[in-house]
């Protein structure tokens, strides 16, 4: 088995892979994952990815030495059902968190318009990457073949025309 630090290797979590799956679980092969685990160093997490036929044999043992199931998904290269486990020496107790997971917390995207807006309207721009970017905007034309807004700043409504796509406004 080894080991790579997970993406960028800053975020503390080291992923353990080469879990082989055509011979059945020893106890040389469960010291074998017991030491690869011992490896890595104190404080960091450690992933594992599996198929379901890897799982068949390995999973009994990452339990066994800590391991916990976390969650389920359907890879978009193989199509393979695979199991994510994590395993920490000292996991951190998720209650009491300094922060909120309620989704009704989470900012919310103002409304897509669906329409044009006519001329004179004041709109939102939501589009990220846009020079006025959460700010209100005055639509001083509409070019439906072009599928653009033409809109001004409400601080400069005699400044420069900037053209948005409809999918870039909000109300």
């Amino acid at each position: 088995m080894h080991t790579v630090n997970h993406g960028g290797g800053c975020c503390g979590v080291k992923h353990l892979w080469n879990f082989p799956v055509h011979r059945p679980i020893t106890s040389g092969s469960f010291l074998t994952l017991k030491n690869a685990i011992a490896r890595v160093r104190s404080g960091v997490s450690i992933e594992v990815v599996l198929t379901d036929l890897q799982s068949q044999l390995w999973a009994p043992s990452l339990v066994k030495l800590g391991f916990k199931p976390v969650f389920r998904f359907r890879n978009a290269n193989s199509t393979r059902l695979l199991t994510v486990f994590f395993f920490h020496s000292s996991p951190e107790s998720l209650e009491n968190l300094p922060f909120s997971i309620d989704p009704e917390d989470a900012p919310r995207e103002p409304n897509k318009l669906k329409e044009y807006p006519a001329v004179g309207d004041t709109v939102t721009v939501i589009n990220p990457s846009a020079n006025h970017y959460k700010q209100e905007v005055r639509v001083v034309s509409v070019e439906r073949l072009a599928g653009l807004v033409g809109v001004r700043s409400l601080s400069n409504l005699n400044g420069p025309i900037k053209y948005y796509k409809l999918s870039s406004l909000g109300k």
